[in-house]
Order: C-alpha cells, then sequence, then structure tokens
C-alpha cells in the first residue's frame, strides 16, 4: 500500500522529465534506442527508480520505455551495481530522488 499511495503522488511522467532535465538529456532520446552513455545512465535511472522507489512492473516499464521485459531487469541490475560502486552515478540518483521527493 505504501507504493501505491507513493505512486498517487507523482506519475512515471513526471518522474521521466525530472531524469531528463537532471541528467541533461531529452527525454525522447531517454526513450530512444541509442547507445550513448548519458542517455543509457539516464534510461537504468528511469528503470531502476520505477521498479526500486515505487515498485511498478517489469511489464509496466518495458511498455514505458518501449522495450522487452528482460531488458528492464538487465537495466535494474547495472542500477544497482552503479549506485553501489559509482559516485559520479550515486551521486545523480541522489539529486534525482531529492528533486521527486520535493515533488511530492
Amino acid at each position: 500500500e505504501y507504493y501505491k499511495e507513493k505512486r498517487a503522488r507523482i506519475t512515471p511522467e513526471e518522474i521521466l522529465d525530472i531524469i531528463s532535465k537532471e541528467g541533461n538529456v531529452s527525454v525522447k532520446n531517454i526513450l530512444s534506442h541509442c547507445r550513448d552513455t548519458e542517455m543509457v545512465i539516464c534510461r537504468h535511472i528511469y528503470c531502476g527508480i520505477l521498479r526500486k522507489n515505487y515498485r511498478y512492473s517489469l511489464p509496466f516499464i518495458a511498455r514505458k520505455v518501449g522495450r522487452d521485459h528482460t531488458t528492464i531487469m538487465h537495466a535494474t541490475e547495472q542500477f544497482t551495481n552503479r549506485y553501489r560502486f559509482e559516485d559520479k552515478f550515486r551521486k545523480l540518483v541522489d539529486r534525482i530522488n531529492y528533486v521527486i521527493e520535493e515533488k511530492i
């Protein structure tokens, strides 16, 4: 129930907009099939936040980014590993989470 309450206060699209602004990558590019590092990082953050913070299902997230659910599994694993080991990535995610919390 806690996650449903959090979901009600902010939409996945609003989260995507915040990631786009903070990551300095357009929404269109985040959702594209482009594999430039910045876009991949923002895409992984989007998938990771929707999955870990809001408990959205893999198929739901997959539909949001136009990918397969197994791709989302990989993206969320990458999100977890990068968050654990990469300072720059962690700082970006923390900043995004801060902005999201300010908005809700």
